[in-house]
């Protein structure tokens, strides 16, 4: 399945941008425009979520305005195979709380997020997700963290976060348990705490 080249916009009505579910396969994401121009009526907006997929790839999409919840989330049901490279988002440091959130379940397998731009939101990146690669993403301006690795409720091992560019986020990295096996190198971090 290919959805490409399509302008989504939505005021303050309307959920997702882009809802990808019920064990979808080999979906390809490219080159659309999702965008909100007002604050959502409907509570945990998303420009983008994938739940229980597998080999889907989002590249070179632009994300932008008030969403109450996340940019794009992989959530809920295993999703696998998964890579989200090439995108830029700009939200407002007050409306997405995680630009892209990854897991909330330790099920999510495979996952790859590469050469993102991403301006503002209250997370970055936001991780739960096992074997995943966060690599050569520019994060600016977040809220909070511009990446956070939470292994806190499942363990989350074979994370990897290399040469991503911090700038100017209230927290560049932070990562949780002890047990979760990260790989961080090559970052660079200015400003912030």
């Amino acid at each position: 399945t290919w959805i490409e080249d399509n302008i989504i916009s939505f005021g303050t009505q309307g959920e997702h941008g882009i809802y990808i579910s019920g064990n979808s396969q080999r979906v390809h994401v490219a080159r659309n425009v999702i965008y909100r121009t007002g604050t959502p009526a409907v509570a945990s907006c998303r420009a983008m979520q994938i739940k229980g997929a597998s080999n889907i790839l989002v590249k070179d999409n632009y994300f932008h305005g008030s969403w109450d919840s996340y940019g794009i989330v992989t959530t809920t049901l295993t999703n696998s195979n998964i890579v989200i490279d090439g995108n830029f988002f700009n939200m407002s440091n007050t409306a997405a709380t995680k630009v892209i959130a990854l897991g909330g379940s330790s099920q999510d397998d495979g996952i790859i997020v590469s050469n993102n731009y991403i301006i503002g939101g209250i997370y970055g990146i936001w991780c739960q997700s096992k074997n995943t690669i966060i690599n050569g993403n520019y994060i600016q301006g977040t809220g909070q963290r511009g990446i956070e690795l939470d292994g806190t409720t499942y363990d989350v091992p074979g994370v990897t976060v290399s040469n991503n560019m911090l700038y100017n986020c209230v927290e560049g990295l932070r990562y949780q348990s002890a047990d979760a096996n990260y790989n961080i190198d090559g970052n660079t971090i200015n400003g912030g705490a």
